[in-house]
């Protein structure tokens, strides 16, 4: 009897080889892609759920009804007072900036008494900012008050509007 193995088994051999190392490879290189795309995505909405909650904390934790928006050379701010502070342990009321500007959607709070200055850098790579007040049937630019108001921040990947605030201020 012939030891060893003919010539066409030897090919067939290697050609299911590399069939399994190619499926393997597809699998793994498909469990990557599938990772990264999922890690993106949750990042994204926990972006957007940390945004939502930090603005509506802000709006239905402000001190009076003043609110001062500004715009110019392509910078956006929006400034109010409120208690919600991420810096000081302790209820005292804050000037809080959302500032719009270099395409980074910032949160400044300041506290004269307290000398707190701290900036929050929230979003990255921020096509838009801005912020509507409802008037009656419709959001508007131009406002002064705080009621009800409307965050739009654009970002390369997503719209996000945040509405927060109360009708009776």
């Amino acid at each position: 009897m012939k030891k060893g193995f003919t010539l066409l088994e030897l090919l067939i051999a290697f050609l299911i080889s590399i069939l399994v190392i190619v499926s393997v490879y597809n699998i793994l290189n498909s469990t990557i892609n599938y990772s990264a795309s999922s890690k993106q995505e949750s990042e994204k909405i926990n972006m957007k759920y940390n945004l939502t909650r930090l603005i509506t904390d802000d709006i239905t934790s402000v001190t009076d009804n003043n609110i001062l928006k500004s715009s110019s050379f392509g910078n956006t701010t929006v400034s109010f007072s409120t208690l919600n502070t991420l810096v000081l342990n302790k209820m005292i009321s804050i000037k809080v900036t959302y500032l719009y500007e270099k395409n980074i959607l910032y949160r400044i709070e300041e506290n004269e008494e307290t000398g707190l200055y701290e900036k929050f850098k929230l979003a990255e790579n921020v096509k838009n900012f801005d912020v509507l007040a409802f008037d009656n049937d419709r959001y508007v630019e131009e406002f002064d008050k705080i009621g009800i108001l409307k965050f739009k921040v654009v970002t390369e990947n997503d719209d996000i509007e945040i509405v927060a605030g109360n009708l009776n201020r």
